[in-house]
């Protein structure tokens, strides 16, 4: 008379890390700025600087390739004698975010944007 309710399990498969599967993780920055560095950038790039944004869609992660179709801007002589470590990349912006582009292989070498 009582109903009952069967549930079968098949099977269940579960991924898990093992050593021969390779980690993932993000990029290495491949410039070091410091904080003030950092705020420095923000400051003229953000304010003083009269640069079109890049579309929302463009990368913004450290590592990933800038197409071509992003127009990067050349960090100006004042800026690179406040981060030298700068001078030699190049930038676009997303929102508020500054992203310094590798001179040689178009690969988001960091990241610049407010503290939180």
């Amino acid at each position: 008379m009582g109903n009952s309710l069967r549930i079968e399990i098949k099977s269940v498969t579960c991924a898990r890390w093992s050593p021969t599967m390779p980690a993932i993780g993000l990029a290495p920055r491949t410039v070091s700025l410091t904080a003030e560095q950092e705020f420095i950038i923000r400051e003229i790039v953000l304010k003083e600087l009269n640069v079109a944004k890049a579309k929302p869609d463009a990368p913004e992660t450290i590592g990933d390739a800038v197409p071509e179709i992003i127009r990067l801007h050349p960090i100006p002589p004042d800026l690179a004698a406040k981060a030298p470590q700068a001078k030699s990349h190049e930038f676009f912006v997303i929102d508020d975010k500054i992203i310094l582009v590798g001179p040689s292989d178009r690969r988001i070498a960091d990241v610049i944007q407010k503290a939180k």
